[in-house]
């Protein structure tokens, strides 16, 4: 919001000076407002932990993606679908670990693409998280280092399987199956 800010006090003094530079700024402050209130409503989910139980899950996802998007410029391709019901600690257990692996993504992966998938059927559930970044190498995580870890937990608490997959250059694959 400060950077809006400070560019909606800037642009009336390029107005008469350079107005395709005031066109530039207005379309950069639309973007940066659009994502803070997504960002806006996402922090309402986290602080009303009853919003993560009553919101569906493939809304919350959507949400999720659309603020990860908002913040770090990367898109994202969603596959979702649309009638998910899972029981609530499945279903809070599934966002975190997507927003843990998205969290991932911003912070190491040098992506420029990220798709979400979510499937349910009769035998289960599957949430798939892949990037095209830079990838590591899943022997050498530094200590201090605890996404995956807290991912590989919550995966455990809900009886689910968390594969991770990655290569250097090529990007990261984390799949989460009931």
């Amino acid at each position: 919001m400060w950077s809006a800010n400070v560019m909606a006090e800037s642009l009336p003094r390029l107005l008469d000076k350079k107005p395709e530079m005031v066109r530039s700024g207005l379309e950069d402050i639309h973007q940066l407002t659009k994502s803070c209130l997504v960002e806006v409503r996402t922090l309402l989910f986290e602080l009303r932990p009853n919003a993560l139980i009553e919101t569906d899950l493939s809304e919350l996802l959507e949400q999720l993606t659309k603020a990860f998007s908002g913040r770090t410029q990367i898109p994202v391709l969603l596959s979702i679908d649309s009638e998910i019901d899972l029981p609530s600690s499945q279903k809070i257990g599934v966002y975190r670990i997507a927003q843990e692996a998205l969290a991932n993504v911003a912070r190491h992966a040098n992506a420029q693409q990220v798709w979400l998938e979510f499937h349910n059927n009769d035998s289960g559930y599957a949430l798939i998280i892949r990037d095209d970044g830079i990838g590591f190498n899943l022997n050498e995580t530094p200590s201090g280092h605890l996404g995956i870890q807290i991912m590989r937990e919550r995966a455990e608490e809900m009886n689910a399987r968390l594969t991770i997959e990655s290569r250097l250059s090529i990007g990261t694959s984390i799949r989460l199956f009931s």
